[in-house]
């Protein structure tokens, strides 16, 4: 850990006083504060406990700083709790706590209250260049062939394979296993979470698609429409509709009453990878003959049909503003495509085998790809590799960022999962 240095707090001294001007009418009591430099100053509601518990959420106001500050006094109102911290950054560089009140007055009034704050880390920017291996997951007994964050982003879900057809749930704070859910037979191919963070969906290799109730930990509902391997799923980010894709093509569902509502393919086209734009406008589905499709999610309609791949289509991912779409394919390659045109934007090459697996940053410019030989880092903007993690002793299967892109959990067929954690990430524009 770098040695505690002070630091000029006139800029984070201003840029919280503004901050705290723009969104008085909705905040009530200060309790913590987290800032990370240099990036972006973000301001988040916590509804929950200082520090371990912050919403992954968008920050509601948000500004440019250069440093943390070391001691000045603050004017908060009272009634919730709210944290400042970097949108962008994994190395905490200045963490500030209330040492105490020294006047309260009633609502609407402000508090005046004293934060005192400690360096606990380094303002230079990481990019994942120096990514850190914090944990190593044990407890899988056969490959990990799916991952998936909370949304908290202290919770990770794994999904086993054949020999070990089970989802683990693991508290990443501690590094060990919360729970296990069992209902597949085999293998669990895809996750995926509604956006309430209230219900997960698995899909398997036993043909079976199951919703999860993660209040009652318990099964909510089976369905059993699919014939063949369930092989990827996606969520509408209004988490009413839900898409499943597997060797029987792709089968559209209502979540909300949790019945069928159509089929885009049918068992001629294997579906092996699926994703669903941010805006919730189009669908993108990856088949076995190396074709990536895109279509309206709303009305069924194929909109483009995008060849390139020479290989069966594992992965797919749209990019956090929707712009462009990343598949990945046995045939080792990448590719990154214009979702809007079609148009082929650049191939990434450097896997020497299957790439089973992408996700983009939420930062939306490292993308962090799976492969039978490494876990690999790109720079998405100039498709420049960034870092390569070899530390799986076998064929590299899934891959997750947490959702504010601060970790990055790997699972490998060597029945482990890696976690890493990387310094501050280059800013949000």
């Amino acid at each position: 850990m770098p040695e505690q240095e002070q630091l000029p707090y006139v800029e984070v001294k201003q840029c919280l006083q503004t901050g705290l001007a723009a969104i008085a009418q909705q905040m009530e009591t200060l309790k913590t504060l987290k800032v990370e430099a240099p990036g972006i100053l973000s301001a988040w509601e916590d509804t929950l406990q200082p520090f371990a518990s912050l919403k992954q959420s968008a920050p509601i106001f948000s500004r440019t700083m250069k440093y943390p500050s070391p001691s000045f006094p603050l004017r908060v109102f009272p009634h919730k709790r709210l944290a400042f911290w970097g949108a962008v950054g994994i190395g905490v560089v200045c963490s500030l706590q209330i040492a105490h009140v020294s006047q309260a007055l009633p609502t609407p009034s402000v508090t005046k209250v004293d934060v005192a704050a400690t360096v606990t880390g380094s303002s230079t920017p990481g990019g994942w260049k120096q990514p850190q291996l914090v944990r190593t997951l044990k407890g899988h007994k056969g490959a990990v062939d799916s991952l998936l964050f909370a949304s908290d982003g202290r919770t990770l879900f794994s999904g086993g394979s054949y020999n070990d057809a089970r989802i683990k749930v693991w508290n990443l704070q501690r590094g060990r296993e919360a729970m296990t859910l069992r209902v597949h037979q085999t293998m669990v191919a895809a996750l995926a979470m509604t956006p309430d963070g209230q219900t997960l969906v698995s899909g398997g290799t036993d043909y079976i698609l199951n919703l999860w109730n993660l209040k009652t930990k318990q099964s909510s509902r089976i369905f059993l429409d699919h014939t063949s391997h369930v092989l990827a799923l996606a969520i509408s980010p209004d988490g009413k509709t839900l898409v499943s894709g597997g060797l029987d093509g792709i089968k559209l569902w209502d979540l909300q009453r949790q019945r069928p509502l159509s089929t885009l393919e049918d068992e001629r086209h294997e579906v092996h990878a699926l994703a669903i734009s941010p805006s919730g406008q189009y669908l993108a589905s990856g088949e076995d003959n190396g074709v990536v499709k895109l279509w309206d999610l709303a009305s069924g309609q194929l909109l483009q049909t995008l060849p390139g791949h020479t290989g069966v289509v594992n992965s797919l991912t749209f990019t956090p503003d929707g712009t462009s779409l990343v598949s990945a394919s046995r045939d080792a390659t990448i590719k990154v495509w214009n979702s809007e045109t079609g148009e082929l934007l650049q191939t990434l090459t450097g896997h020497t085998n299957w790439v089973m697996d992408v996700e983009v940053n939420p930062n939306g410019r490292v993308l962090a790809s799976a492969g039978r030989d490494a876990v690999r880092l790109w720079n998405l903007e100039t498709g420049e590799l960034i870092n390569t993690l070899t530390e799986h002793a076998d064929w590299v299967q899934s891959v997750a960022f947490s959702p504010d892109g601060q970790t990055l959990a790997s699972g490998g067929s060597d029945t482990l999962i890696q976690v890493w954690q990387d310094g501050v990430l280059p800013p949000v524009k």
